[in-house]
């Protein structure tokens, strides 16, 4: 398989920094979404480390930090019992996750400094430094330059990166999804190792809005001891005792999984034998069941397509030696693309998913009223794919559907390790189109998840179904903004919400195993 050139440079913390910190904070947004959002960060954040993809995971899990240190704190629905219950474990998480945005810090310095200095050495470094971004001829976003975190260059372990476009592509995603998911199974919870990147070295200069951020989030815990302290939440709240949520942990990665690299790598074209140890070791020592890495016999070949990214083999550093069980990283890249120009990661959605659905909302449907379930997946090699239609508890009228007992929701998520990925709801009496209610429903689950898809079928019509995602802009930012009180009512702008389905959209449908949970506690309405 041929490796694309669809890399882009990497970024630097500052700008992963700033990436991080880009993001629209709306307190009109129920305060359940926002959590929901929070949680999804923190699995997202756990599945980019499992993938060694450390700029989009800093950048995920950065954003954490934000949400919950400086943001929901302030949320106007931040007294309700049942929101600092929600709250709780976000915040005890904070702590771990400040800690691995520091361990991952180093390599992701490292990359961007090697490829400093490799532009350096090129003959045109203006053209070496150029952006080289992919974008699709029938992409809304073909005149934006988009630098995409998830496909950034690492000397290290470089990656294959492939266009989803490619049919052939997109049934290797499915296969490697189904093949990593029955893996997950086996394996039961999952956690990356992060104490392997522990050798930071001094701080450097773009270090210090990071720890600024962090020091502030420190300040709060220890003033407050879970939002106590002249917060929002009362001390005397304790997280419930029938579940609890992950935390980043330092576990010993699976040994499947490739030895970390060391953060510094001898450079030249040729294989060099290995150095006495100056300190202690960067890399843990291998287990005696696993065979010994072989030396590198040639230098790190090109590691794209892109000349631009091509170092000269002369300059290229040596890759570190594979030991026979690392598997091949491979990374797919969106080929759809926001309105501003962000990247839309590919969802991909069981085929027979809204057949079931619709079986399990029949009593309500015929009864004229809608009922919605949720969407819930996995992310691997930088793609979504849904697993699981939950069904939670919810209160159904004629014109709308609304989820209850998000506790339940939460625990739903912990024991299957999934992620909110979208909704899907009937309108038994109505066509298929996003209503200026579920337009502001689809705002909570999209203002941090961009990839997320609202699915509404209409039985009684055609187009019987449909799957919509909001416009950005001006959708998303116009709802976000809108006040307006009544359940239904008329935005200003003319296209709120564009169709998500492939050929025009980010949503693809596959042949997907997946399962359905009903969690409700009374089965019909």
């Amino acid at each position: 398989m041929d490796r694309s050139s669809l890399a882009t440079r990497p970024m630097s913390i500052q700008e992963l920094i700033e990436r991080a910190s880009k993001f629209e904070w709306n307190p009109r947004i129920n305060f359940k979404y926002w959590a929901r959002a929070a949680e999804t960060l923190h699995r997202e954040g756990k599945a980019y480390l499992l993938d060694r993809n450390l700029p989009q995971a800093f950048i995920v899990l950065f954003r954490y930090s934000i949400l919950v240190a400086d943001h929901l704190r302030t949320h106007p629905e931040a007294k309700d019992p049942d929101n600092r219950r929600l709250a709780r474990p976000l915040q005890h998480r904070l702590p771990d996750v400040l800690a691995t945005l520091e361990d991952i810090k180093p390599e992701i310095r490292e990359s961007y400094e090697q490829w400093t200095r490799l532009s350096s050495t090129r003959r045109d470094p203006a053209r070496s430094g150029r952006l080289h971004a992919h974008t699709s001829s029938t992409s809304s976003a073909t005149h934006h330059d988009v630098l995409d975190p998830a496909l950034a260059w690492n000397y290290q372990s470089p990656t294959e990166i492939l266009d989803i476009r490619d049919r052939e592509h997109q049934d290797l995603a499915v296969d490697l999804a189904k093949k990593e998911m029955r893996r997950r199974r086996l394996a039961g919870s999952w956690g990356p190792d992060v104490s392997k990147y522990r050798d930071q070295g001094p701080p450097s200069a773009d270090d210090t809005d990071l720890r600024r951020q962090m020091e502030l989030a420190r300040r709060q815990l220890d003033q407050s001891q879970s939002y106590g302290g002249g917060s929002s939440y009362d001390d005397d709240v304790v997280t419930p005792t029938n579940y609890s949520y992950p935390s980043i942990r330092r576990s010993s990665p699976a040994r499947h999984e490739p030895i970390p690299a060391p953060l510094s790598v001898p450079q030249g074209p040729r294989p060099l034998p290995p150095r006495p140890p100056k300190g202690p070791p960067l890399v843990a020592p291998l287990s005696p069941k696993k065979p010994p890495p072989r030396p590198q016999k040639e230098p790190l070949a090109s590691y794209n397509n892109a000349t631009e990214y091509t170092p000269d083999l002369e300059t290229a550093p040596a890759r570190p030696p594979k030991t026979l069980d690392e598997p091949k990283r491979v990374t797919f890249a969106p080929n759809r693309y926001l309105e501003n120009g962000e990247p839309l990661r590919p969802v991909f959605l069981p085929r027979d998913l809204r057949h079931s659905f619709l079986k399990k909302a029949s009593r309500n449907t015929e009864r004229g009223l809608e009922m919605c379930g949720l969407l819930c997946g996995v992310l691997i090699n930088n793609a979504l794919f849904i697993n699981h239609l939950l069904i939670p508890d919810q209160k159904c009228t004629a014109n709308t559907c609304d989820t209850e007992s998000e506790e339940d929701i939460w625990k739903f998520c912990d024991d299957k390790d999934v992620i909110i990925i979208g909704w899907i709801h009937t309108h038994p009496t109505q066509t298929c189109f996003l209503s200026s209610r579920d337009q502001h429903t689809q705002s909570g689950y999209q203002a941090m998840l961009n990839e997320s898809v609202a699915i509404v079928c209409a039985p009684r019509y055609e187009p019987s179904w449909g799957a919509f995602r909001l416009t950005n802009p001006p959708g998303l930012g116009e709802i976000l903004r809108c006040s307006d009180p009544a359940v239904f009512h008329e935005h200003e702008c003319k296209n709120p919400y564009v169709e998500a389905l492939q050929p025009a959209g980010h949503v693809y449908e596959a042949d997907l195993d997946f399962q359905v949970e009903d969690i409700r506690k009374q089965k019909g309405y």
